[in-house]
């Protein structure tokens, strides 16, 4: 027994409470035996009877917890002999305890969702600073769907969650969705006050995700729609199945508006099919956008309709950035997806200046000589002045942009020059490897013309250094295009990047409202103040903003999604992007340790964190697994041994370590938590 304070609305109780086992649960509970009233005025009117109360009582608590620790050494050194009664135990995985202080501490989650909750009119009978973390943890541990995520709950410690029912799981999502804005507005303060951000570099790059259904939104919508339209028919004496339903408009018309509200009541399409990134065409998509900053944090993302394209959904994202987070005068960094004069026009108006790659085999044929002329390039150094193994120069690079004005498109459009700068890299390394997929490339069109193979396109893989004869329509492979394989060759190693300032605010307010007579002498020249060291991390952080989407895809399941309602794709998306920026939070405090880890070998020590539990003489018992020995080697501040991935993570995020054999208060000790209750889904109400 032991005394208990806690607070009920403003005011501070006290009682006197006692902790049970429940034989039915197998979960640990407490029971109410005698309440004491408002501590407050306790304390004010009668201390002494406090004081008489605190003394008794912590000294019952002090001696139970000694007796506890006696008898659970004496049960581990029974065990490790070998001797002692044996139940069946359960298999935990305690990464959530390792984790909590990321989410409690270092993202102030805990607190957050608690304020959005008293913000909020909307009352909602679930724990949604819990249920997102579990989630966001699950994420990286096992990812699975919600459903299959809401039956695993039971197998892990340290949630905090012991009643849930799926429908709170879902609602949850809704709850997400609703907050997302202000929780990633949280989560970006929160991170800049831990790792200072340069909004002056900032790096965008989309994706996309499929479903696995058969159908789009616009098929489902239509479908349902159809059934509605039936059902009010039907009330009014007609019967109509749904696949007449198109008949019956084109012979009345006057049902088309009756209908139409049919339609509108399923709103707009998400899960569409559209230019898959996967080649996934036969499946609905959505596009995620996202936008990182210079320590590869994600900042912000959005998700369009899978048929939207890139340039309408670059145009939207960046009205979020200066809306939501009043980011300008910031360099927006893209991959040669995005790489359009329209596009650039669109970041200029805004006041941004960008970095796109450009593909050097797109460059013109014209400039080729002095594009590959390596003796007008430099060797880059690092500051010590040892060489970087790749080369650079800057050039101008020039283009036109007709300005048509949207509001009075009867007039003449005005032509700009937006005054580009170029910076032009080769590496003999990445010369090495376009050569060697070259080649590769080349012995399959060889062989698929002295096979005569047919061939399903010449845009794609070596298909493409192919011309073709038609038959039936089929495409026979006819000829190599050597032409075409001569300048592969020729520009294999080298790569660009067109880039421009942020404008001047002279050339903002013209770009604001563009006219012919007021137009800049020398078209739009901004101050190009990125040098070349500014320039030549823009290929590794364009690496890290494909490698956020490669850990989401591969290490996260993002896809193939298994929700369907824009709500709940929006916040699968948000539970990744929290697991992506928790990951590199663990990244973070690892290198401030000297240590360097893969997103692959931390994911891997987060599901080796395995617990044994069972109840051993009616004392909680958990044995430490080693499920997987992945031993990493330490450098820097932490020297000279060995340790599985696993017990790196509990000592350098939580500063303890576990024991072989481990009571309650070992863990509540070693993760700094009180609630080490399971959940049990016979308890769900």
């Amino acid at each position: 027994m032991y005394l208990e304070k806690f607070k009920s609305g403003k005011n501070t109780y006290i009682r006197l409470v006692e902790c049970y086992r429940d034989p039915n649960t197998k979960t640990n509970r407490k029971k109410v035996i005698k309440n004491y009233g408002n501590y407050e005025k306790l304390k004010e009117q009668s201390p002494e009877v406090l004081r008489e109360l605190e003394e008794k009582y912590s000294n019952i608590k002090a001696k139970e917890t000694l007796a506890r620790n006696d008898n659970f050494e004496r049960l581990v050194n029974s065990l490790s002999a070998g001797v002692g009664d044996s139940e069946e135990s359960l298999l935990l995985n305690y990464s959530s305890l390792i984790l909590n202080p990321l989410w409690r501490d270092s993202l102030g989650m805990t607190e957050f969702f608690r304020y959005l909750k008293t913000r909020n009119d909307t009352e909602i009978q679930f724990d949604a600073s819990k249920l997102t973390y579990y989630l966001a943890v699950q994420k990286m541990v096992e990812p699975q769907s919600h459903f299959h995520s809401y039956s695993s709950l039971s197998s892990y410690i340290g949630t905090g969650i012991t009643e849930l029912e799926l429908s709170s799981l879902y609602r949850c999502l809704d709850y997400l969705y609703a907050n997302k804005e202000s929780i990633l507005a949280h989560i970006n303060r929160k991170v800049e006050g831990l790792y200072p951000r340069q909004n002056s570099l900032l790096f965008y790059d989309t994706t996309n995700c499929y479903f696995e259904t058969s159908l789009d939104d616009e098929q489902t919508f239509t479908r349902y729609a159809k059934q509605d339209f039936c059902e009010l028919l039907r009330d009014e004496g007609y019967e109509v199945a749904p696949d007449e339903v198109a008949a019956l408009l084109e012979k009345e018309p006057s049902l088309i508006e009756i209908y139409e509200k049919c339609r509108e009541e399923y709103g707009e399409t998400i899960r569409m099919r559209g230019l898959s990134k996967e080649l996934r065409y036969d499946l609905p998509m959505v596009s995620v956008a996202l936008v990182i900053d210079s320590n590869a944090f994600p900042v912000d993302f959005m998700v369009f309709a899978g048929n939207k394209s890139e340039k309408t959904n670059m145009v939207n994202s960046i009205d979020r950035l200066k809306s939501t987070y009043n980011i300008t005068e910031s360099i927006i960094v893209a991959d040669s997806g995005l790489n359009s004069v329209p596009n650039m026009y669109m970041l200029l108006k805004n006041g941004f200046g960008y970095a796109i790659s450009k593909s050097a085999l797109s460059l013109p044929n014209k400039m080729e000589a002095d594009i590959t002329d390596l003796s007008k390039y430099t060797e880059k150094t690092d500051a010590q002045g040892n060489p970087l193994n790749y080369m650079y120069r800057i050039i101008d690079y020039p283009q036109k942009y007709k300005i048509i004005d949207e509001k009075h498109p009867e007039n003449s459009p005005v032509t700009v020059v937006i005054q580009n700068k170029m910076l032009l890299t080769f590496s003999k390394k990445r010369q090495q490897h376009d050569l060697a997929v070259l080649e590769e490339k080349f012995g399959k069109a060889r062989k698929a013309v002295a096979d005569g193979d047919k061939i399903k396109t010449v845009n794609k893989g070596f298909s493409s250094f192919l011309s073709a004869d038609i038959d039936t329509k089929k495409l026979i492979a006819k000829k190599i295009k050597m032409k075409l394989i001569e300048k592969h060759r020729k520009r294999a190693g080298f790569a660009a990047v067109i880039y421009h300032d942020v404008p001047t605010k002279e050339e903002l307010t013209w770009l604001q409202s563009p006219k012919e007579e007021t137009k800049p002498e020398l078209g739009i020249v901004g101050r190009n103040g990125l040098d070349n060291v500014d320039m030549s991390n823009v290929y590794h952080h364009l690496v890290q903003i494909e490698r956020c989407f490669r850990i989401m895809k591969s290490n996260f399941s993002i896809r193939p999604m298994f929700v369907r309602t824009e709500a709940h794709i929006n916040a699968h998306v948000l539970i990744c992007i929290i697991s992506l920026i928790m990951l590199r939070l663990i990244q973070k405090k690892l290198e401030e340790k000297g240590i360097r880890l893969s997103e692959n070998a931390i994911c891997s020590g987060l599901n080796d964190a395995s617990l044994s539990y069972t109840v051993r003489n009616n004392i909680n018992v958990y044995e430490k697994l080693t499920v997987r020995r992945m031993e990493v080697s330490t450098t820097g501040k932490i020297n000279g041994y060995k340790m599985n991935v696993t017990d790196l993570l509990t000592e350098v995020i939580d500063g303890g370590k576990l024991n072989h054999y481990n009571s309650d208060e070992d863990l509540r000790k070693v993760f700094g938590v009180k609630n080490l209750e399971l959940f049990t889904p016979n308890s769900a109400e």
